[in-house]
């Protein structure tokens, strides 16, 4: 409880924008290694953090971002987080596991910024980071660290946002869909644009659209929910 209190009572940090562009994976991932205690986690434990995670984004959807934060908060905190320090039988449910819960972390993230709690939503995206840099360092990782570029941009805070994704983007371009590479494209077209590099924005932005044109892979489950910045692709002028 006193951990939930704390990330609701925090403000938003700009300081905190640019900690994934130093942020050493590989060390965090052998410690948790390290601290690995309780039961055997597996498939179903998974799938089960999954599909609850899509009933909590369903009713985002449907019925608002306030709607059934504590429950989805503590789900988070008290459930799924500890589950994190069991044993996988395997490196792949592993990687799994840690996926899931980012995605679930994101979804915290966002429910948070829906009702302007700020502070509270940059920390559970932060977390949702590490947690992606244990599935997968790249595509995921990248997909969090959009997240955070996105609610520094909204709220005026360009300081280390074009760094950000311009890295989210090197992460993920060759490892990931061509509809997800176009909305990492689109975050650097935003950040190029607050910091007042308007061609950089605005070939970001063409290159968002050959990207959306040649997409048709399958959409990674973190990425499946596009939100906003989805139409801003789609509404990119032709070229002439």
């Amino acid at each position: 409880m006193l951990r939930r209190r704390n990330f609701l009572n925090a403000a938003f940090a700009t300081a905190a924008v640019a900690l994934p562009l130093g942020y050493d994976h590989q060390a965090v991932a052998a410690t948790l290694r390290a601290a690995e205690r309780g039961g055997v986690v597996g498939t179903e434990e998974v799938a089960t953090v999954r599909e609850l995670t899509e009933m909590f984004r369903s009713m985002d959807e449907g019925l608002g971002g306030g709607h059934g934060l504590t429950m989805v908060t503590a789900y988070l905190t008290d459930t799924v987080v500890p589950m994190l320090e069991g044993h996988f039988p395997s490196e792949p449910v592993r990687r799994s596991a840690f996926g899931a819960a980012a995605t679930l972390a994101c979804l915290v993230g966002w429910k948070h910024h829906d009702l302007g709690r700020e502070g509270a939503a940059q920390r559970y995206y932060l977390l949702g980071f590490q947690l992606a840099c244990e599935s997968d360092p790249y595509g995921h990782a990248a997909w969090m660290m959009r997240a955070l570029t996105h609610q520094a941009l909204d709220l005026g805070h360009p300081q280390a946002c074009i760094g950000l994704a311009e890295d989210a983007l090197r992460r993920a371009t060759g490892k990931v869909d061509r509809q997800t590479e176009a909305l990492l494209l689109v975050t650097c077209a935003r950040a190029y644009g607050a910091g007042g590099q308007s061609g950089k924005a605005a070939a970001a932005l063409l290159s968002a659209e050959d990207a959306m044109l040649t997409a048709g892979d399958p959409v990674p489950g973190y990425a499946a929910a596009l939100g906003p910045v989805a139409a801003t692709v789609l509404r990119t002028p032709a070229r002439p």
